[in-house]
């Protein structure tokens, strides 16, 4: 089986020209950040998530998780393939861990390491929190792909695993997230991430589908893609533990 809905995306990067205007200010950039943290993934919610890693086209790797999530915790169950049958990503504020359902064992993780072999880490499939996790260091007017958006240079703050920086690319009509640029400690470009698709769930846009482009390893890309994403009004904090994980099995 073959992928080519990112053929042309590498490609499409290149149209990417920056432009600076006054007209934008540091008020409509907070707004807008906020407004992302909050509406594109539900606080409280579980889903299903497939991720799907390709190289020169060619399927890697594909898994199927179970996604619950709350705040700042999440969890991650692995359903397919069956070698990872078992498997569980568990999140709780800045910690992480891999457990193993058939010997009973977790062990921790950073948020920066590949998910299980794909171009996606851990922190690509929790949650991200843009205001909570970086600081803006500078923004401005700009096209992305022929479309007016508003670029926005993020810094990490002290104790966050995921990017050393990260440059958003953000549509000031529909007020979404488009691209995140993604880059490490040494200043050099790792992935490139896309949104695309987003599903209305009330007052939420979840993007159905999300596009890696590994800049490491030009041959590979991902697709991670999201379904029967469902809002919750609660979900009992105890299931993020590692003592809930042991009563499975």
């Amino acid at each position: 089986m073959k992928f080519f809905n990112c053929l042309g995306l590498a490609a499409g990067l290149a149209l990417m020209t920056q432009t600076a205007y006054a007209t934008v200010d540091a008020k409509e950039v907070a707004s807008l950040l906020t407004y992302i943290d909050q509406s594109m993934f539900p606080r409280v919610a579980t889903a299903s998530i497939k991720v799907t890693s390709y190289k020169k086209n060619e399927i890697l790797k594909e898994v199927v998780l179970d996604f619950t999530t709350k705040a700042d915790m999440g969890l991650l169950g692995i359903t397919s393939p069956a070698t990872d049958k078992g498997k569980y990503v568990l999140k709780s504020g800045k910690n992480m861990w891999m457990y193993f359902g058939d010997v009973k064992r977790a062990i921790r993780l950073a948020s920066k390491d590949a998910f299980l072999g794909t171009d996606a880490n851990n922190y690509d499939l929790m949650q991200i929190n843009l205001l909570e996790d970086y600081t803006v260091a500078a923004f401005s007017e700009a096209t992305l792909n022929g479309e007016a958006v508003i670029k926005v240079d993020l810094i990490a703050k002290r104790g966050t695993e995921g990017y050393s920086k990260i440059t958003s690319w953000i549509s000031p009509e529909s007020r979404r997230l488009l691209q995140n640029d993604c880059y490490s400690i040494s200043g050099a470009q790792i992935k490139t991430i896309q949104y695309r698709d987003p599903t209305r769930l009330g007052e939420y846009r979840v993007p159905s589908a999300v596009y890696i482009v590994n800049y490491v390893d030009k041959d590979r890309t991902t697709l991670i893609q999201f379904s029967r994403v469902q809002p919750k009004a609660d979900i009992r904090a105890s299931i993020f533990t590692i003592g809930y994980l042991e009563s499975l099995n």
